[in-house]
């Protein structure tokens, strides 16, 4: 009887090569899925998020189109107030509150009323000392002289309490720029911030359009 062939087997060193060599493919496959996956993740939030930002885009935009049309109501009882007054409004299965403050009704830093301005001051907590360095240097910044008020200052002034910048000369053009004047500090400006405005082109406000703390 004839012996039958034998059939040949790889050594156990080859077996074990394969064997990593599977493990390694299976990890390398794994990892790319969980960056696949983790990826796609991402991709879903971000254009979550731009959904919803479109969507409270066009809801402020809404509010601020029906406020408009508000304001201009011809019933007197109907029309809004810009008096700081809150209204709310259902759009699109959305509640909108809205808020609406005159310019008119808030102290205007170009020509501000003195006495009023004064009396922020003081309620934000600033000294009288300060409320004189505030407004003499308030003025000194928006007049287009070199002359100092007596509690005001000048380009050298803020040179020498280490500043890199001097007064405009000219009206202020954006609220913040108050924040620039000598001797406003960065509480007292963050609780006069909201009644404070640069669009009014009145010297008091409008105490029928103001809000309560003015």
């Amino acid at each position: 009887m004839e012996d039958l062939p034998r059939i040949a087997s790889s050594p156990p060193k080859s077996r074990g090569l394969a064997l990593i060599l599977v493990l390694w493919v299976l990890t390398l496959l794994t990892i790319m899925a969980g960056s696949f996956a983790l990826g796609m993740k991402r991709e879903l939030s971000v254009v979550g998020n731009v959904k919803d930002m479109a969507k409270t885009s066009a809801l402020a935009e809404a509010g601020i189109n029906y406020a408009m049309m508000m304001l201009l109501h011809t019933d007197q009882d109907q029309q809004w107030q810009g008096d700081g007054s809150i209204y709310q409004i259902l759009f699109a299965g959305a509640k909108i509150r809205i808020m609406i403050v005159d310019e008119a009704g808030k102290i205007s830093i170009k020509k501000p009323d003195q006495d009023l301005f004064r009396g922020a001051l003081a309620d934000a907590g600033a000294t009288e000392e300060e409320q004189d360095t505030i407004i003499d240097s308030m003025i000194d910044w928006q007049d287009s002289n070199d002359l100092i008020r007596l509690n005001g200052a000048e380009k050298d002034q803020y040179l020498d309490e280490g500043r890199s910048y001097g007064p405009s000369n000219k009206p202020f053009q954006v609220l913040d720029e108050l924040q620039l004047v000598m001797g406003m500090r960065a509480d007292l400006y963050e609780k006069l911030e909201p009644l404070l405005t640069v669009y009014s082109r009145q010297s008091t406000a409008n105490l029928v359009k103001a809000p309560k703390e003015v």
